[in-house]
């Protein structure tokens, strides 16, 4: 089973995202913050990583950061409700696979997620 991992400071955010990754049978791990999802990556690589930038330390650009070091780092889906044009771009550079406006829509998450895991 395909394992995402779903980072977010918030817990109802967490909780409707997880349970449309569920729709699709895909195993769902869950971390509060950029601490515990670093913790997470380090000892179980997901096949896939849905992240959200503002949180706690480090946040979601310095996930993106650390990401880039690993060797194979899964993809990553930043969602988040800073749309700016400027923040998209640096989250692209960081390597992250695609960008969602939060809260996601649930046709568009479920479609990103399938086109991004292996």
């Amino acid at each position: 089973m395909k394992k995402i991992l779903l980072v977010d400071d918030s817990f109802i955010a967490r909780k409707g995202i997880k349970n449309l990754c569920n729709e699709l049978s895909y195993e769902v791990l869950e971390a509060g913050g950029g601490a515990e999802a670093i913790e997470i990556i380090t000892g179980d690589t997901p096949d896939l990583i849905l992240l959200d930038l503002l949180m706690p330390e480090p946040d979601g650009f310095e996930v993106l950061r650390y990401l880039q070091d690993q060797k194979n780092p899964p993809p990553v889906i930043v969602l988040s409700a800073d749309i700016q044009v400027t923040t998209q771009a640096k989250c692209f550079n960081l390597g992250a696979a695609a960008f969602i406006k939060k809260p996601p829509k649930r046709e568009q998450l479920l479609e990103t997620i399938q086109e991004q895991i292996k």
